[in-house]
């Protein structure tokens, strides 16, 4: 039997934290919802957790502590070498892509715009964290 996958989601924007929810219902596999709306809670969180998340989805546009700093930080730090990060921004610029990619993030996604989108992109990361 499967352990739910821990997932940390990163978003300041309530909408979208909802949306995220409401996605997260549809899927197949267990999962536990860990949500942060700031950019600088991320690294005392992992370091004050014992339950490390199995994956971060991580918005780049975030108050206080931008989602490239944050990106940075955890890949930098030893626990976040083992931590899947998705970016799940509006962002579609190259540039924004290419730095993620540089400096560790495993995916970068477009925010979808419907529900149905977003769960097939989340069923598709939950398939791969599993493994």
């Amino acid at each position: 039997m499967y352990q739910p996958v821990r997932i940390l989601l990163v978003e300041d924007d309530e909408d979208d934290i909802t949306f995220f929810e409401l996605a997260l219902k549809k899927q197949a596999i267990a999962t536990q919802l860990t949500t942060l709306t700031d950019g600088d809670q991320v690294m005392p969180y992992l370091t004050d957790t014992d339950e490390y998340p199995d994956l971060l989805v991580l918005d780049l546009n975030l108050p206080k502590l931008a989602g490239r700093d944050v990106l940075t930080q955890v890949k930098q730090s030893a626990v976040g070498q083992a931590i899947s990060v998705v970016i799940l921004s509006t962002s579609s610029a190259q540039e924004d892509n290419d730095f993620c990619f540089a400096n560790g993030a495993d995916r970068f996604l477009t925010k979808p715009t419907s529900i149905i989108s977003l769960s097939a992109m989340l069923s598709e990361l939950l398939v791969v964290t599993v493994r």
